[in-house]
């Protein structure tokens, strides 16, 4: 993402961890795998999901080699599977923040806040192209458009990223349907 996102200068040292909660291992998570024909996790963290009423949500989030998995983590309970050929684009914003939204071609978009979001960005890109052979677009911008409801209509939202003196300001706001 060179010369496109603002680092944190404590970022450029960061290693990536990849399964940070070591879900290979898990009985539960094993058998959700196998149901799905998936036989590796390229990644899993903790972040929280931003839903269609703007709450905030914990959720673990597990990239596997053909999904994406939105799972409580008190239950292991999956509330969300995306396969990985469903995606659409990534978007991030140009500054130093936790956001990323993952676009989904025929459903509503993940808004999701994590630290480790360059890392997952990362993971996304190279298992994507590992099973379409094409590279997942990426968006960057101060104004990040998403779907985050069923009702894709009546649901467009925008992220809107603002630098100011105390530093990112991010703010939700319902985008104006486009009438005839």
């Amino acid at each position: 993402f060179l010369n496109r996102k603002e680092r944190r200068r404590s970022s450029a040292h960061k290693t990536f961890r990849g399964d940070e909660f070591n879900l290979a291992n898990n009985i539960t998570i094993l058998k959700m795998m196998a149901k799905n024909g998936e036989r590796r996790i390229r990644f899993s963290d903790v972040c929280y999901k931003i839903n269609k009423r703007g709450k905030m949500q914990e959720r673990m989030l597990v990239l596997t080699d053909l999904s994406i998995y939105n799972i409580e983590p008190e239950t292991l309970k999956i509330k969300r599977r995306i396969p990985l050929k469903d995606l659409e684009a990534l978007s991030l914003s140009c500054f130093a923040d936790n956001f990323i939204i993952v676009h989904v071609s025929s459903e509503y978009d993940y808004l999701f806040v994590s630290s480790r979001k360059t890392e997952l960005a990362v993971y996304l890109m190279a298992a994507y192209e590992e099973i379409l052979g094409i590279t997942l677009e990426i968006r960057f911008g101060d104004r990040l458009e998403y779907r985050s409801d069923k009702n894709i209509a009546a649901a467009t939202r925008e992220l809107v990223f603002t630098k100011t003196d105390e530093g990112i300001q991010t703010q939700i706001v319902m985008k104006q349907s486009k009438t005839k």
